[in-house]
């Protein structure tokens, strides 16, 4: 029998004398079982069917920007979170087992979503590239310098070795890792890098495109989640979206202890939502109001 965690293993063991009493013919074998035992729904055999986006955006399942699964994490600080849920959106639940994500985390997530989901870039059938470290640390806006490329390889190997799993209106609509495959470049020069096919479900309930020049201007993991967020909503002006401070610290996975230093970490923290409401990067009729 298939455990989520050492955990619930301990706690299904004690029903061992109770399931051979039942028939002692059986014999019970607890183990701990990887996410991807526990899907409730599976799309392997369905074609990975997204929108493709222009060269100057980027694209995201929307509840990555409503949630703090890309969180404010402090240099250094990261925790392992053995399936701990997470702060998001009403309507879901998401829970990991490895280390928090950071922003920089979701930059390579994004041009790795653009180049597998992309037509003219990834392989039939499997949604895998290749890539070169120094062409790959350009097109996130960074520099190819030693530090770079380790710190985006420790991002790979992250994103590769974390368990995720997000569950929409009571049904698991992923369950696995953030990527699927990732072979490391020899000397730089050719890696691999692939996705599942079942991340189309995240994407199914909504999205978000990002332009990525004003994203890469943004100079905070604060500033950034700020942009993904307006992004993610849709709000109108007869229909605005409202939503309190406190909550925004909770989403964004502050870690500023006191709400006070979170509110002028905010304010102080450019763009403000109004800038970015304002700026002609977002294209959409996006009201979001913050209640004071």
């Amino acid at each position: 029998l298939n455990c989520h965690n050492s955990v619930s293993k301990k706690y299904a063991e004690e029903y061992s004398d109770l399931i051979h009493e039942i028939d002692s013919s059986v014999d019970v074998v607890f183990k701990i079982a990887p996410f991807k035992n526990f899907r409730t729904k599976q799309t392997t055999a369905k074609a990975l069917e997204l929108p493709v986006c222009s060269v100057s955006q980027r694209m995201a399942p929307a509840i990555y920007a409503k949630s703090a699964l890309f969180g404010m994490v402090k240099r250094g600080k990261r925790r392992y979170l053995d399936n701990e849920f997470i702060p998001c959106w009403k309507g879901y639940k998401i829970r990991v087992r490895g280390y928090q994500f950071t922003q920089y985390d979701l930059d390579v997530l994004l041009e790795v979503f653009y180049r597998a989901i992309n037509p003219e870039n990834y392989r039939s059938g499997n949604y895998s590239f290749d890539y070169a470290s120094y062409n790959f640390l350009k097109a996130i806006g960074r520099s190819h310098c030693g530090a770079n490329h380790k710190i985006l390889d420790n991002s790979f190997t992250l994103l590769n070795s974390s368990e995720v799993e997000i569950e929409y209106d009571k049904h698991i609509v992923y369950a696995g890792k953030m990527i699927d495959t990732y072979r490391q470049p020899i000397r730089r020069k050719k890696g691999t890098i692939g996705i599942n096919p079942d991340i189309i479900n995240v994407f199914e309930e909504n999205y978000i495109r990002v332009d990525l020049a004003f994203r890469q201007k943004l100079k905070t993991d604060l500033a950034k989640w700020k942009y993904n967020y307006v992004s993610s909503q849709r709000g109108t002006v007869q229909n605005p979206h409202w939503i309190n401070l406190e909550n925004i610290q909770t989403l964004c996975g502050s870690t500023d202890t006191k709400f006070r230093q979170f509110r002028m970490n905010f304010k102080n923290t450019e763009p403000s939502f109004t800038d970015i409401l304002i700026s002609d990067e977002v294209v959409n009729d996006i009201w979001t109001m913050i209640k004071k």
